[in-house]
């Protein structure tokens, strides 16, 4: 609004020069009919005269001050209780003008605060729904065909939605048991990370080898998904029957194998390129052979484990985990679980802020005297501070 520093036509000096004029023209009159001793002018004319000044004078202040004034009062209440309001047109640069002014001012930002609550809302829901349905395709517990091993896994998000993944598929007398980490984390990554899990799935119920499997989804993702994320990813095969493992890697962290017969921890580079970097990944996927015995313990994990950081700005590391690991890996899957994890939890101290989207799985060769121990999915985000409360994952 354009005004002077005096604020133009001012309402206060409107009120003075309007009574200025109404007593100037009475005392005109006054001094006209005293000098000129007019007699005949009756009194009734007088009054009407007077009446119809003031009268304009009445109007012009109901028209310039209290309809505004109204006006702007009525729109102030509708705001308040929540009725439909409409803005006010100014019509003068004084001080009603400035009130105007400023009342559309704040209304434009109360539209523009409830618009931006109404998208919050929609994408908040949309976020839920997404949520849902990863939660819904990954595990709840490991397939219950699967001899000789124990396993324990979890895995957690740092938002809404995340990007690691991991699963237990049933093929034929073979067991497959894959993890997956998407780069970031949100609703991107956990896109892809559905993708993966349902592709795979899909290949899987068909009888698709393991090494062509991981290529189709590879080329799936290059061909179909433009977003620049990419997923590192490693598969364990366990033959049920002949009792042996095998992995194929790509991009993937360590994977930690713990010998029962030498009680040390081995990191096995999984080796391979991410999905989704280049078309074709065929040639360079290769299946490998893990010296797997009964006692021998495996823990696949994501980069949010070993890239967890302590107030200090220190990274747990793959140092860390893998004396852990060493130090608990005689123990059952889900004992080791509990104490590898705990010493994560530790190591972040209390109210950690977790950053990235954590997934661990330990695996037990426990011979065919026993199936599976366990298997858990769990989200559990506090969304206004982002601070997670987790007995399994040990930090409050």
């Amino acid at each position: 609004m354009q005004k002077s520093p005096l604020f133009q036509y001012s309402l206060t000096l409107k009120v003075f020069i309007s009574a200025g004029i109404f007593l100037l023209f009475m005392g005109i009159m006054l001094a006209v009919l005293q000098r000129f001793q007019i007699q005949e002018i009756p009194v009734l004319m007088f009054i009407i005269i007077l009446t119809i000044i003031l009268s304009i004078v009445l109007l012009c202040f109901l028209y310039y001050v209290t309809f505004p004034l109204q006006n702007i009062a009525e729109q102030i209440l509708a705001l308040l209780t929540g009725k439909p309001f409409q803005k006010v047109t100014p019509q003068s640069n004084d001080e009603i003008g400035v009130i105007s002014y400023f009342f559309n001012t704040v209304t434009d930002r109360i539209q523009d605060l409830s618009q931006d609550i109404e998208t919050g809302k929609r994408i908040s829901s949309e976020l839920e729904i997404a949520s849902k349905i990863q939660s819904d395709i990954l595990p709840k517990k490991a397939p219950d065909n699967i001899i000789g091993l124990e396993i324990t896994a979890a895995s957690r998000a740092c938002s809404e939605v995340g990007g690691d993944c991991f699963d237990f598929l049933n093929a034929k007398d073979d067991t497959y048991i894959y993890i997956g980490d998407v780069t970031g984390h949100g609703l991107p990554a956990g896109i892809i990370m559905i993708l993966v899990n349902t592709m795979l799935k899909a290949l899987a119920s068909e009888g698709v080898p393991p090494k062509d499997m991981i290529a189709k989804t590879n080329t799936l993702l290059k061909n179909n998904v433009s977003s620049s994320h990419f997923m590192s990813f490693v598969m364990l095969r366990w033959q049920n029957m002949k009792q042996r493992m095998s992995y194929i890697g790509a991009g993937h962290e360590y994977i930690l194998h713990y010998s029962q017969k030498t009680k040390t921890v081995q990191k096995i580079k999984s080796g391979g390129i991410a999905l989704k970097m280049i078309p074709n990944i065929s040639r360079i996927l290769k299946e490998i052979e893990i010296p797997y015995q009964e006692g021998d313990s495996i823990l696949l994990y994501t980069d949010g484990i070993t890239e967890g950081r302590n107030p200090n700005g220190e990274m747990y590391g793959i140092e860390r985990l893998l004396k852990a690991f060493e130090q608990h890996a005689s123990r059952s899957a889900e004992k080791t679980f509990e104490l590898v994890t705990k010493d994560f939890a530790t190591f972040l101290e209390k109210n950690h802020v977790q950053e990235d989207d954590i997934t661990m799985i330990v695996i037990k060769n426990i011979g065919t005297q026993g199936k599976k121990e366990s298997a858990n999915f769990i989200v559990n985000v506090d969304k206004a501070k982002n601070k997670i409360n987790s007995d399994l994952w040990s930090w409050n």
